[in-house]
Order: C-alpha cells, then structure tokens, then sequence
C-alpha cells in the first residue's frame, strides 16, 4: 500500500509502522476528511490476516468510556481486512508528572484494563504511545485490534507489569523507595487486577514518607544539635544561602502542537536543556497535518426530520401484509466474515419525490403547485418504533426531481443526499421506485434496460462504500396518473410501462445482475397497498388536507392561486397528481418495510454464497 491508495471510504495519507501482524497507516475518510489510524492485515499471509481478524473480533466486545477501538471496517481486494479508528492525540512524558495527574492516569488506565479482561481481552501492549486524549478530556487505552489476546494468567500479568512500568517511566529519581515498591510488587505477580494497583499506588502517592528507624532518628536528632551549636559558635563561618526553588503545577494532559507528516511520521520529543530537568505528562498528535480532536463517534443521523407527524389517513383496511423477498440465489451456506462496526443501527430510504416528499396538485382553473409533503422516513421511524426496532433510525437519502437513468432530469449520482448516502454506512438500503426514470426519452424496453443498468451501478457504489449493509430493491407500483401530470413530466407512468420496467427489474433480480450478488434482494413494493385501491397516491384533497401536509412554504404565485380559488370554491378540491404517495399510501409502505426489515437477517451474522441458486422465502 502507498499513499493515495483507498480501502473502502479510507485513503492513506503516511505510513506509520509495518511487521509481521499488521501495518498501520493515517489515512482519511474521503467523503467526511476525518482523520484516522488504519489497521491493515498483512497482505500475502494468509494466516496473519485471520489472526488480525480473529483480534478484531475480540476487540469489538469492548465498550468503555476509557477504551478508544475501531469504529469501521472491511476486506480488502487481496483478502486481508482493515479497521479504522479516529486518529487522536497519544500520551508522551516531558518534565514533571504531578501527583494528580499519575493518579488521573493510574485511575483511568486500570478501569479500561480491568474491564477488558472482564470481558475476556488482554490488551498486550500497553505504553504511552497507546493511551489517547478524547475530547472530553479522558484519557483511552488504544490499540487492541492491533495487539489483543484472550485473556490468560500471563497476558493479564503482562498487561499489569506494563501498566507498573508505565506508571514507573513518570517518576523521577527522586521519588521515595515505597512508592516503587507498590510497582515492583505488579512486576513480581503479587498485585492481580489493575484496580487493586491502582488502590496501592494512590496510597503510596498521597501518603506521608515513612518515619526512620528510631536509631535513626535519634542520630539525625544529635547531628541537628552539634549543626545547630556549631553555627552559634561560628560567628566567623558563612551561613550557606538557600537555594531558589521554583514550585512548577504540572500542566498534565495538556496538547502539544501537531505537525504535518511528510513520510513516516514520528513522535521524536524535542530536548531543552535545563539545569534540573522535571517532566510533565502531554499528549501529541500522531500523525495528522492539522489534527482536530474528535471524539470516538457516536451515531447520530444528519438528515432525521424531528418533525413529529401523525398520520391522517382515510383508509382504514385491517389486511394483514406479508412482505415476500425475490429469493437471491444461495448455496451451502459459506459464512461471510463480518465486524461488527462495519454498519450502523440506520436504514437509507433512496429515491427521487416519492422518498423525499415532492408532490404536484392541480388549482382548477390557475395553475400547477409543486409542494413539499414530509419524506417516507418521518413515517419510517415511526414504523420502526412501532415494530421494536428503536435503536434504528430511517433517513432520508431521496432527491426531487433526479433519476439514475433518464436523461430528462438531473442525474442523482451528481447530489449531495448520493454523498450522504455512501458515508451513512447503513445497515439496511431500501431502493424505492425511480418515477422520473419511467418517462424516459427512449423506446420503453430499451430504458427499461438501461434502467436496470442503473440500478446495478448504484449498488455497485453502495456496496463499495458499505460492503456489509443489506440492500433492498424495491419495484414501481401501480398509480392512477391524473390527466394533468399524463401531459407533461408523468407521460410514462402508465400501467403497461410498470409492467416493463417491473419485468426488467425481476429479471435482472432472479437471473441477472442483481442475482448473485450477497447481501441484496428485490421485494415487490405492491404488496405494501393490498386492499387500498388507488388511495396510496394522491387524488382529489381539501384544502385543509393539504395545508396540514405540507412542510415547506409555497411560492407567491402559488398562495395566490390558493386564495383565488377557494374565495370562489369555498368547499373546492385540489387534484392531486395521482402519482406520489398519499399520506395513506406512505403510512401503509413504511409499515410494511418495516415488517419486511424484522425478516431480513442481521447482515453481520448473514450466510449467504454466489452460486447453486435455491429458493428462499
């Protein structure tokens, strides 16, 4: 690997440290620029990269406020892996180290150690270059990808003899005999958890030095008397001048400045001479060229409405949806290796209008309004609470008036939600029907196959920055298109043209493109609106439907149309396209996605091969 080269969503920026169990990078997210450490398995031995995988499997048991792990990852193209972790400023001694701050240290590192063998993991590298401040100012043990062992009686004593040799390398000479004795006793195996090193030092640390014996005390008493008697008598003898003492607070955890690095990046401390040395415990960045801070990430979505909606709908059915897959053909089940952060807990809703809310209505007599109604994820999450999956969130990747295939409109490949979309690393995608690509500006056979073209590229990119997520391909849905929207952007959404482009997409889902690729299925999206005749798309509505439904302000012309015509139609109604989803229609699709994504198997235990196609459910 050389700089410039990607893994994933990662590029490398240097070169850090390279041996037989990993190598180590910076490297860059290139959609986010967040700065990273990136762990490589080597790349020819094969059972190198199995024992790096088999570390990152140990490492992702850990959570804890004082443990910094990878947060992503994936394989690489030889069949190694790699894993990420937010680049963040590691741990180096210079000058004196106070008593706080050893204590702050001592405490912070036996509570991440403890914890880790608790959970069956021993770090086996412990030093300072792998401790790391977190912006909130914790200290974090890093590195276990890297390093880790299950735990055993030796590894936990190599963890606790490294933490003693840590703590000593803070001291300086001075330091009185019974606070090395506490590390001593780490190094010899007679302390055995790091909390109980931890509760020995801080004693050693804050307690009075030890009185001499009384022989001792009784000598160092008769020399201060003869001292004493020898400097009244000694009129002619100069009384010795004190010496000036500075009292320094040590400045610990404090940052030093970061540098950019222009090969192998180096933490070398720079030495200044001074006549009595003392040393204080920083934190350098290593490596980044303009390191910010950043704490190890917490998901929250970007682009969640917090809009809370309840939906109105009039249709009242109480069918019972069953959401079928289109089977992906599958073999003997060959486990696929997967990490546990390589997706998180969200669901991509994908689209044009129909995902992200744009709706058209007619004004009798004036115009056409084009208006904004709340995207398909408002009513997602609500499906998702509803069915237990509430550590999900849905988000809405959808962009008005853009297909992926058509030449008619704006190409979605070029938007920022198709940006978002490859750096949300979801764990499910649910592609919804494209409406502007079945208006195409092509024989309709001909678009449909292009269409499917399309789709694949997309899941070609998705997969490449989210190889591990579950995607879902969902079909066009019948519509009852209004004369209004037939004239002009919606001529091709007739029901002979679903059919085709539902024909198109099944194939390439059962026998084609999309049929061997893991981790992707087709689901019909009819399913969804069984028994709803055409109230999934929007019709004929009253004015004071569509005022609740809207979510952004309309255009000037449009509110004066509005007024004209309901001073003369008080009880007037607006004709809606017949093309986007109702509120109905949105209610009863994110219900039924919902219910579909409950059936789908977890991605990161799924088992699923490229050949010797079977049905599945």
């Amino acid at each position: 690997m050389v700089v410039g080269d990607s893994f994933g969503a990662y590029r490398v920026v240097a070169a850090l440290e390279s041996n037989t169990a990993y190598r180590l990078y910076a490297a860059q997210h290139i959609h986010t620029r967040q700065r990273v450490w990136l762990a490589v398995s080597p790349f020819a031995d094969r059972t190198a990269a199995e024992r790096f995988l088999a570390r990152l499997r140990l490492a992702r048991r850990l959570t804890h406020p004082h443990i910094h792990t990878f947060r992503d990852g994936g394989k690489t193209p030889e069949g190694g892996y790699y894993a990420a972790s937010d680049l963040l400023p590691t741990l180096r001694f210079k000058e004196r180290v106070s008593t706080a701050a050893l204590i702050a240290l001592s405490a912070q590192l036996s509570a991440a150690l403890d914890y880790a063998h608790a959970q069956g993991v021993a770090h086996c590298a412990v030093s300072a270059s792998r401790i790391v401040r977190l912006p909130n100012g914790a200290l974090a043990l890093r590195g276990f990808e890297l390093t880790c062992q299950p735990i055993s009686p030796e590894a936990q004593h190599a963890d606790l003899a490294a933490y003693a040799a840590l703590i000593e390398s803070a001291l300086d000479e001075e330091t009185p005999r019974h606070i090395r004795e506490v590390l001593h006793a780490a190094y010899n195996g007679a302390i055995g958890r790091a909390s109980d090193l931890h509760s020995a030092l801080e004693i050693a640390l804050t307690a009075p030095p030890p009185r001499p014996p009384l022989a001792r005390r009784l000598a160092l008493g008769i020399s201060a008397v003869l001292l004493a008697a020898l400097i009244s008598i000694g009129a002619l003898l100069a009384l010795p001048r004190p010496l000036a003492a500075d009292l320094q607070t040590a400045t610990a955890f404090a940052l030093l400045p970061t540098e950019t690095p222009t090969a192998t990046p180096t933490t070398t401390p720079t030495p200044t001479p001074s006549a009595t040395p003392t040393r204080t415990l920083t934190a350098t960045a290593t490596p980044t060229a303009t390191q910010t801070a950043t704490a190890t990430p917490t998901y929250t979505p970007s682009a969640t409405p917090t809009r809370t909606h309840t939906p109105t709908a009039t249709h009242t059915a109480t069918h019972t949806r069953t959401p079928t897959l289109t089977a992906t053909p599958s073999a003997t089940a060959t486990p696929i290796p997967r990490l546990l952060l390589e997706t998180q807990p969200c669901v991509a809703l994908v689209g044009d209008s129909v995902t992200h809310g744009g709706v058209t209505y007619e004004v009798p007599g004036h115009g056409y309004i084009v208006a904004l109604t709340d995207p398909l994820n408002v009513y997602m999450n609500q499906a998702l609470s509803a069915v237990g999956l509430t550590a999900f969130t849905a988000l809405d990747r959808g962009a008005s008036h853009t297909g992926i295939s058509s030449l008619n409109h704006p190409s979605y490949f070029r938007t920022t939600q198709y940006n978002q979309l490859l750096a949300d690393n979801c764990r499910y995608t649910l592609i919804m029907p494209w409406l502007n690509d079945i208006s195409p500006e092509l024989p309709i056979e001909q678009a449909a196959r292009r269409h499917v073209r399309a789709l694949a590229e997309l899941i070609a990119d998705i997969r490449t920055a989210n190889p591990y997520g579950y995607i879902i391909v969902l079909d066009y849905y019948q519509g009852a298109t209004s004369p209004f929207a037939a004239r002009t952007w919606a001529f091709g959404f007739t029901a002979k043209n679903v059919e085709i482009y539902n024909a198109a997409i099944m194939a390439a889902c059962t026998e084609g493109d999309l049929s061997s690729l893991p981790l992707v299925s087709c689901a019909p999206i009819s399913t969804a609106f069984e028994g709803m005749g055409i109230e999934h798309v929007i019709g004929l509505t009253t004015r004071d439907s569509f005022e609740r439904s809207i979510i952004s302000p309309l255009r000037a012309d449009a509110r004066a149309w509005l007024a004209s015509y309901f001073e003369n139609e008080p009880n007037g109604l607006l004709l809606g396209d017949g093309v986007h989803l109702s509120v109905a229609g949105k209610d009863a699709l994110a219900r039924y996605l919902a219910d579909l994504i409950q059936q789908l198997p977890e991605p990161s235990t799924a088992e699923l091969s490229r050949s010797e196609p079977t049905t599945q459910p």
